[in-house]
């Protein structure tokens, strides 16, 4: 709880020929309806998630903001698959995640989903090309065609001259767009993104959201936040507290 596992993404499983068994045809891009998790520790329980209805679609922009505790990082997990509900149905661009297996969501993810993260999470000993292409190279992509798209990846967020620079060499701003660039490589049609700006300045953080929300237009994209100088960018805004969601409001209504 509290914190989004970025490496749940890497986990490397076993690969399956069908990873949906039951695809199902999807009302919203996402759903979870009476998601319910708790976490247990020292034998007292915490509720993290009271019977959470949440929706979102493609073309649409969501942030979850609230407080520290509120259940914001849970259920963006949940979303993720890279935490189960105890009870709900969670179904995500058409698949029931809570229906899957740990080997069939991660095959899923790889597949539909990109990350953007606080901390960036760049491998220090890998290039940016070579960051940039690691979800492809998941996907079972060729080193060299993998590479060649990356470095289309990193000249669409204006980065064409850092392709063989290490991640040390560069910037706060530039390690976030090599993550936008990792992110989109493999033109997932879900983006999650856990505090992409708390660790940048209002200019460079201006810049970072104007890439994401270009995303939107073609993509589901929901951002965990506590970051109020972005929330211009959202055409909803989900607040939660204590496990639930208590607000709702925006350009869009679900």
């Amino acid at each position: 709880m509290g914190k989004f596992n970025p490496f749940s993404f890497f986990k490397t499983g076993k690969k399956t020929s069908n990873f949906d068994p039951a695809p199902v045809s999807p009302e919203h891009s996402i759903s979870v309806q009476k998601g319910k998790k708790t976490f247990t520790q020292g034998g007292e329980s915490t509720y993290a998630l009271r019977s959470v209805d949440f929706q979102a679609e493609i073309g649409e922009l969501v942030m979850i903001v609230g407080p520290s505790g509120s259940g914001k990082t849970t259920l963006l997990s949940v979303i993720a698959g890279t935490l189960r509900c105890d009870e709900g149905s969670v179904t995500v661009l058409g698949r029931r995640l809570d229906n899957l297996s740990s080997n069939q969501i991660t095959d899923f993810r790889r597949q539909n989903i990109g990350f953007i993260f606080q901390q960036f999470h760049l491998i220090p000993t890998l290039t940016c090309a070579e960051n940039v292409s690691i979800p492809l190279l998941l996907q079972g992509w060729k080193s060299k065609p993998a590479l060649e798209k990356a470095k289309e990846g990193l000249e669409a967020v204006g980065l064409g001259s850092k392709i063989n620079q290490f991640p040390k060499k560069l910037s706060g701003g530039q390690q976030q767009r090599v993550a936008i660039a990792r992110a989109l490589v493999h033109d997932p049609e879900l983006i999650i993104c856990d505090e992409p700006t708390s660790a940048l300045d209002s200019e460079t953080g201006i810049k970072v959201m104007d890439l994401i929300s270009a995303q939107a237009k073609k993509r589901t994209v929901i951002i965990v936040t506590h970051d109020n100088r972005i929330y211009k960018y959202a055409d909803r805004i989900v607040e939660l507290e204590d496990g639930q969601i208590i607000s709702s409001t925006g350009k869009t209504h679900v």
